[in-house]
């Protein structure tokens, strides 16, 4: 038993045969070289490039500052879009509420002759009642009846 081979000892499955490897083609590539430019620039183009310089940092700093600001707007207002909805329905409701309040005043003014419900905001008359100067009242029934 010794003398068979180990795949036959083990009982192994038979290996499948390898598969081809297809054949990669390299395609040829050409390389041209784009003149280059010279070693040693001019001193006008050495002072151009120093005053660009600046300028170019300012421009990029300025349009980072501009959007790094608008995107921290545009976030925070995501944040209290739903905050500021909820202030405008509620205004919108007290507004509309005000409008209609008389008239619900009026159609509920017959419920005030409930004990309880009288003493309520519901039966408080709209407008409070005028004042009453009673000296310049005096004064013009005296000089009415004199």
């Amino acid at each position: 038993m010794l003398n068979k081979p180990l795949s036959v000892r083990l009982r192994l499955p038979a290996r499948a045969a390898p598969k081809q490897q297809t054949r990669r083609v390299q395609s040829i590539t050409t390389f041209n070289p784009s003149p280059t430019p010279s070693r040693n620039p001019s001193v006008k183009e050495r002072k151009k490039a120093r005053k660009e310089e600046p300028q170019e940092g300012l421009t990029d700093g300025g349009r980072f500052t501009a959007f790094y600001a608008f995107d921290a707007f545009k976030g925070s207002i995501k944040q209290m879009r739903r905050p500021l909805s909820w202030l405008l329905f509620l205004y919108m409701l007290a507004w509309a509420v005000s409008r209609i309040m008389p008239t619900i005043r009026t159609a509920l003014s017959p419920l005030c002759i409930i004990p309880g419900i009288s003493k309520s905001a519901l039966c408080l008359p709209d407008k409070p009642a005028p004042s009453v100067n009673f000296e310049k009242l005096v004064n013009i029934q005296g000089s009415t009846f004199e």
